[in-house]
């Protein structure tokens, strides 16, 4: 034994040469080497390590070290029979402990007190500074428990006492994991309901935006299938006149690409977009059903400029109706040389479309009868369905005089569908 205290000694020695060197504190150092030496119960090791502390060096605000001093130096004295000591040093370190306010130091102080008074004979004052230790301790136990607790510490040499004490002190710490369990359920519940709702909510949010889009759709397809009926009515009246002067052989090649057309319109009124080309063929189709109605009064062209190098798709039958102006309104009066070209050039995400005749404009359509166009009312509704389902904007620009008339489409562009 003395052996190891040589080289516990020894070792500390060292220690406490490197903390200086480096300019650290080497109080603390020694009080912790003198209470491993009180572990051992070795006495005179201890005693020497603690008086070789310079008291006068402690930092004027470090109360823990101060208060560890007094501790030690008052458990050194009480283990050496030297109560007198003992007792002053515990009542130091009680007192500064009620002034600093730690828990852990005045209930080791008042722990300590409690030993000595036991082993002075002095029981009652043994038990008081036990049950003031033990309440320092447990101060977050309820008052039903603490005072069931200070009954049983009353007796706290029985091993009985002992026993039902720490079943209380188990049944505290279950009680706390109990409500930390009902807590955690109840946190768990509530994030659960949130999650649904947050779903249910989004669910509902999905559907009311699918139904919109639905009837946005459907709108749109109601809209397309309004173009045809003024185009079919002039169409049947052209076909009257090609029986009534009984020109049967005309009248059959009129049928023929007239039905080709009306597949044509019923097919695209079906679909929110078509090819380019699909759109151009029918635009053609239509031109050439008009040119033979009324005897060749205009030319036409349909163009495409910067041909894309894949197939690109816009929304169908928006060129039609403002070809028809051109031709009902623009060459009503005119007698010959009409020209009509449209244009369609593809740009980033939009196709230009535009649309170019020398009739008399629609100021002489704006003049006759106050006549509205339906056709153009149409268009622009479609236009605005189309751009709340897709999030698109679309663009119509006319430009109208007595030399002519200019209407330019800006629509939006796929690259499939």
């Amino acid at each position: 034994m003395a052996g190891l205290a040589d080289s516990a000694y020894a070792y500390w020695r060292r220690s406490i040469a490197i903390k200086e060197k480096a300019d650290l504190n080497s109080n603390q150092t020694k009080l912790s080497l003198a209470s491993a030496y009180l572990q051992r119960d070795n006495i005179k090791m201890a005693k020497s390590v603690i008086q070789s502390i310079d008291t006068t060096s402690f930092p004027l605000n470090s109360l823990e070290v101060k208060n560890e001093y007094l501790l030690i130096n008052a458990r050194i004295f009480r283990l050496d029979n030297s109560f007198e000591e003992a007792y002053e040093y515990s009542e130091q370190a009680l007192k500064l402990a009620e002034r600093s306010g730690n828990l852990d130091y005045l209930s080791s102080s008042l722990l300590e007190l409690s030993k000595l008074y036991e082993i002075s004979g002095k029981s009652s004052l043994s038990l008081s500074a036990y049950k003031r230790f033990y309440a320092a301790r447990d101060s977050l136990l309820n008052i039903d428990r603490i005072e069931a607790v200070e009954k049983l510490k009353a007796r706290y040499e029985s091993d009985i006492q002992r026993e039902e004490i720490r079943e209380l002190e188990q049944q505290a710490v279950l009680v706390k994991v109990e409500s930390q369990r009902e807590n955690a359920i109840w946190f768990a519940t509530v994030v659960v309901l949130i999650l649904l709702l947050i779903v249910i909510l989004f669910w509902y949010q999905r559907r009311v935006a699918q139904q919109k889009t639905k009837a946005l759709h459907t709108n749109l397809k109601f809209l397309q299938s309004q173009l045809n009926p003024h185009f079919v009515y002039n169409s049947l009246t052209s076909l009257q006149r090609f029986v009534i002067e009984n020109k049967s052989e005309d009248a059959t090649i009129y049928i023929s690409k007239f039905s080709r057309l009306m597949r044509q319109f019923l097919e695209h009124s079906r679909e929110d977009y078509i090819s380019i080309h699909e759109e151009m063929n029918a635009i053609k189709n239509y031109l050439l059903l008009q040119k033979i109605r009324y005897k060749e009064k205009f030319d036409y062209s349909v163009k495409l400029d910067n041909s894309p190098q894949r197939e690109a798709y816009i929304p169908p039958m928006f060129a039609q109706p403002f070809v028809e102006n051109a031709i009902e309104h623009g060459f009503k009066r005119s007698i010959n040389n009409g020209e009509i070209e449209i244009v369609y050039e593809i740009k980033e995400d939009e196709c230009i479309v535009t649309i170019t005749d020398n009739g008399s404009g629609y100021q002489e359509k704006s003049r006759d009868n106050n006549h509205k166009s339906l056709a153009t009312i149409i268009t622009k509704e479609r236009m605005d369905s189309l751009e709340k389902i897709y999030h698109k904007k679309i663009t119509l620009d006319v430009t109208s005089s007595d030399s002519g008339t200019k209407v330019t489409l800006a629509l939006p562009l796929k690259q499939s569908v």
